[in-house]
């Protein structure tokens, strides 16, 4: 048995030296298109997550339309069919069950309300704790209206109340 040179591939036919550069620069070409077809893929998604996860809370009328928009609290009014809702956008007040809600943004709108209480000797006085939802400031507050929620007094927090004090009922 002798060793000798394999014989050469006939011609038009490459070696395995000659494709490798051809899988190479391929490869390349084609990580090249996918990077070309997910950064448009990744601004359009971006856009329109933007356009319609904005953190603008509602669409006017349908207070928990936003994802976002975390529901605390519901209440239930003296009338028949008052609702109240604290949110994470303010305190939004329906009158027919829940069917129409007359405010685009809750009263209190930049806080999150975290527990409604309703007198029950005077339905028209409410008392809310909010939170803001932005900014330095995390301490709890207490809000009261003596008209059905169209006006809000900033009441005192109870003394001795740490400032990261988390309100949660009334």
């Amino acid at each position: 048995m002798s060793l000798s040179r394999p014989p050469s591939p006939p011609e038009g036919l490459d070696t395995i030296e000659q494709r490798k550069p051809r899988k190479a620069w391929r490869r390349y070409v084609q990580a090249l298109m996918l990077v070309l077809l997910v950064i448009p893929i990744f601004v359009a998604w971006q856009l329109l997550n933007s356009r319609f996860n904005s953190t603008d809370p509602t669409v006017a009328g349908r207070p928990l339309s936003n994802p976002h928009t975390h529901l605390h609290v519901i209440a239930l009014g003296d009338k028949a069919g008052t609702v109240y809702l604290g949110t994470h956008y303010g305190l939004f007040t329906s009158t027919d069950g829940g069917n129409t809600w007359p405010e685009a943004r809750g009263a209190l709108n930049n806080m999150m309300i975290m527990s409604i209480a309703v007198s029950p000797a005077n339905p028209r006085d409410l008392a809310v704790i909010g939170r803001p939802t932005t900014g330095a400031a995390f301490q709890g507050s207490l809000y009261f209206s003596a008209d059905g929620g169209a006006n809000w007094q900033a009441g005192n927090a109870p003394a001795g109340l740490s400032p990261s004090a988390y309100l949660f009922s009334l």
